[in-house]
């Protein structure tokens, strides 16, 4: 049994294009899509998740958003992903692990990233 909540948190700085989605997995299970320039990314995943390792994979692709405009050469989009607690409708992650792109990178890839779970 997972001990504690395990949150997945976006952070942009900078414009962002719409021209992106990402789609999340854990551990090969879609559980979100998520677009830059929309609403904050705040979710949690703690029953997407196993004791031990878990597979995060974020895979960037292509979307005919509504809109969206370029992004500014510093802009930077991230997403955390770790074990926090949630407070007053704020969450704090205690040694999160970043999915960190800069906005102007090519618009199809993915990362993977390994989340320990106690």
């Amino acid at each position: 049994m997972v001990s504690g909540q395990y949150w997945l948190i976006s952070e942009y700085g900078g414009i962002s294009p719409a021209d992106i989605q990402i789609d999340i997995a854990v551990n090969g299970k879609n559980i979100v899509t998520y677009t830059p320039g929309g609403p904050k990314l705040l979710r949690e995943i703690t029953s997407d998740l196993v004791v031990g390792t878990n597979n995060v994979l974020f895979n960037v692709r292509p979307y005919a958003g509504t809109g969206g405009t370029a992004a500014a050469p510093a802009a930077q989009l991230r997403i955390y992903a770790g074990r926090g607690t949630m407070k007053d409708g704020s969450v704090s992650l205690e040694n999160p692990l970043i999915f960190d792109r800069p906005l102007d990178a090519p618009r199809q890839s993915s990362q993977t990233l390994l989340l320990d779970v106690k």
